[in-house]
């Protein structure tokens, strides 16, 4: 080998590893935010055919769902088994027949009340839930977005669904190692009619699939809106290239 060659590849060897170390610090002092890409599925609860989907005719514009049920795609209701009776979840429909909230949904045309049609809680003292797995990136933080919501109807004791209310969000490996939760909330707005917050919560992936879990919390009575999920990376720049497993800069 040549001498010069020699010598380019002695600089190749002793100064790529600085370049690395370079942009890898680089890297870590730029400024990081929730990269916009949802990698949840269904996180406004739609029904996959079209505003009534699997409604029927006396079901007052929403449906009881029990643990286990699988009937809104991408997601599986959780909860403590009872039978008609037990710990259910609630999915609504936006408009007509539903005169209990209407139109209440911030995304799409559905969304779900956690404390279901029975306002029954479990022995751990939540209401209903959702759960659903997906793919995260060992080592990354993630921000997790939900609009939860009330729904104030003064005039009307028997459609008046006001808070305090708070929903619990728990993450965790596929087999609930490492898990953790927040809460969102207390809220408990005044003003008229449905009323959202979103909520943005923060976990650090530890597995490359996770598991997250949405509760209706220790305050609400009778109605706990959810509507408007998303699991998003945070990353450099809100670059979405950053969250990639084959991405080698951290």
């Amino acid at each position: 080998m040549p001498f010069r060659t020699r010598v380019v590849v002695l600089l190749a060897f002793v100064i790529a590893p600085l370049l690395l170390s370079s942009c890898t610090q680089f890297n870590q002092i730029l400024p990081r935010w929730a990269d916009g890409q949802n990698v949840l599925q269904n996180g406004s609860f739609e029904d996959g055919t079209g505003p009534d989907g699997p409604f029927k005719p006396g079901s007052y514009g929403f449906m009881s769902l029990l643990p286990g049920s699988t009937t809104i795609p991408s997601w599986t209701v959780t909860g403590t088994a009872g039978g008609v009776d037990g710990v259910d979840v609630a999915w609504f429909q936006n408009g007509p027949p539903n005169q209990w909230v209407p139109n209440a949904a911030t995304d799409g045309s559905h969304f779900l009340d956690l404390t279901g049609s029975n306002d029954k809680r479990g022995p751990d003292k939540h209401f209903g839930g959702v759960t659903q797995a997906f793919p995260t990136v060992f080592d990354f933080d993630y921000h997790v977005f939900l609009d939860i919501g009330v729904f104030n109807n003064t005039s009307n004791p028997v459609k008046n669904f006001p808070g305090p209310i708070s929903v619990i969000v728990g993450w965790s490996g596929p087999n609930r190692e490492n898990y953790s939760e927040q809460t969102c909330g207390p809220w408990n707005p005044t003003a008229e009619g449905a009323q959202w917050q979103t909520c943005d919560l923060r976990f650090h992936a530890r597995s490359a699939n996770t598991t997250v879990g949405i509760y209706g919390g220790p305050q609400g009575t009778r109605y706990i809106g959810l509507d408007k999920v998303s699991v998003q990376c945070e990353a450099p720049l809100a670059s979405h290239a950053y969250c990639t497993n084959d991405f080698s800069l951290r």
